[in-house]
Formats: structure tokens, C-alpha cells, sequence
């Protein structure tokens, strides 16, 4: 399959000449056949975005990470109506954006907030955490230790999903990937995988208002951990092992 892909990018792509620099964007595009001309605005629009959705004096705010990768994803939008189109069916097959938190310190956006407009493109939010349970509540001085499943899979992670929070949608777990070597679910008990997501989703919740449930006022709830099934079929069904 690599080779008959390599084959077929040497048989379609232009000939290599030397370019100059100041050359348009859009001049390079067009010489390029519609299949590569996809295959490339799809990959690009489906780099991980990162931002971090935080509160200040109550008010919820988006700050992008990474400027590079957010102009990427604007230039794909930009380029012509097939490269929009092919980027943005991208977007709502399987694009998510990351949220990753930060210290204001090290916010380097390419704005203060994306615009609305690109936000709405997206369908999922993430965050991504250790599999492992750690230690999670300092008021009630809990702790959790490594157990069987924690030793096997040392370096396991799993990501937390939700519907993107656009208004009006609900702030509910919707799926879970955990990502390692081996898979995970053959080994993960019914009642530890409730115990497990129950923890993940009130780590989810530090430092976010996206994976916090907020009062009407601003703030979060004394549980801000946003809801997931109780019944552990419907739970079950939500995981998805993604191989390193």
C-alpha cells in the first residue's frame, strides 16, 4: 500500500523546479492535482489544535496555543472553495480541539481568542491525561497507588471527549480513547472503569470551564465533574483503545 501511494505521488506531482520564494501560495496550489491538492489540506486541517478554555472575573475565554498550527488550519479554509470544503468535511468527520492548561505566562496566541466563526467548525473538545489513577482530592487527603493495571501499562494515556461547547450544548463525556501498546479494555473491570472515569472527569475539570458544570452565576458547582453514563454498557461502548 506505501509503495503503490509512493508510486503514485512520483506518476502526479509536478516536476521539481526551483520555486522562488515570493511565489503566491495560491500559484503553487494550482499546479498541484486535486487528489494530492486533498490529500495535503485534509492532513493539514486535521493537526491537533490546542487552546486553553479558562475563567477571568467569571467571564469564559479561549486563548489559541501555537500560532503556527492555528494559521495552518485558516490557510486551509482559505485557498480555494475545494480546499475549504475538503478541510472542513475533515473538521466534522473527525476533527477536535485540545484543551491544554496553562499558565497565562505562557499563553503565545496568534489572538487574544479564535473567532467564533472558526470555533463552530468543531464538533469535539478533548483533554488528555495519564491512564494511571494519581492523587486527586486534597480536602479529603485521598490517595490512589499504582494498582495491577497501572504497573502493566505504564505508559498508557487516555483521552477525555465532549461535545465542542457551543451554546446550548450539554457538557457530557461522549468518548474515551486510551492509547498504549496493548489493549487496555481486555483488562479493565467493570467497576474499575467506573472508578477510573469518575477520577479522569474530575481531573478533566481543574483549570477548564469547557469539562466544568458552572453555575448559573459563573462558577463552578461544589462537583463540576461533567456527566458520563451510569450504566456500564452504555459506558463500555464510549471506550476506544488507539494503539501506539
Amino acid at each position: 500500500m506505501v509503495a503503490t501511494k509512493s508510486t503514485f505521488l512520483r506518476q502526479t506531482l509536478p516536476k521539481m523546479t526551483s520555486t522562488p520564494l515570493n511565489t503566491p501560495m495560491t500559484d503553487i496550489w494550482t499546479t498541484l492535482p486535486p487528489e494530492i491538492e486533498s490529500m495535503i489540506i485534509t492532513e493539514a486541517a486535521l493537526v491537533p489544535l490546542q487552546a486553553h478554555f479558562y475563567l477571568r472575573y467569571g467571564q469564559r475565554c479561549v486563548r489559541a496555543i501555537d500560532s503556527q498550527q492555528w494559521n495552518a488550519f485558516k490557510t486551509a479554509l482559505s485557498i480555494s472553495k475545494s480546499t475549504r470544503k475538503a478541510a472542513l468535511k475533515a473538521v466534522h468527520e473527525s476533527g477536535s480541539i485540545e484543551d491544554v492548561v496553562i499558565a497565562s505566562s505562557d499563553h503565545t496566541p496568534y489572538r487574544r481568542q479564535p473567532s467564533n466563526a472558526l470555533l463552530s467548525h468543531f464538533t469535539l473538545l478533548c483533554r488528555s491525561m495519564p491512564f494511571r489513577l494519581e492523587y486527586i482530592d486534597r480536602a479529603s487527603r485521598s490517595f490512589f497507588f499504582p494498582t495491577t493495571l497501572d504497573q502493566r501499562y505504564p505508559d498508557a494515556k487516555i483521552r477525555l471527549y465532549i461535545p465542542f461547547p457551543h451554546a446550548g450544548s450539554a457538557q457530557r463525556l461522549v468518548r474515551v480513547d486510551i492509547e498504549s501498546h496493548n489493549d487496555v479494555l481486555r483488562h479493565l473491570q467493570d467497576q474499575e472503569m467506573q472508578r477510573r472515569v469518575a477520577h479522569w472527569a474530575k481531573r478533566a475539570s481543574y483549570g477548564s470551564w469547557a469539562f466544568c458544570v458552572l453555575q448559573p452565576g459563573g462558577g463552578p458547582k461544589r462537583d463540576p465533574s461533567v456527566s458520563f453514563p451510569g450504566e456500564i454498557a452504555e459506558l463500555r461502548s464510549m471506550f476506544r483503545w488507539v494503539k501506539k
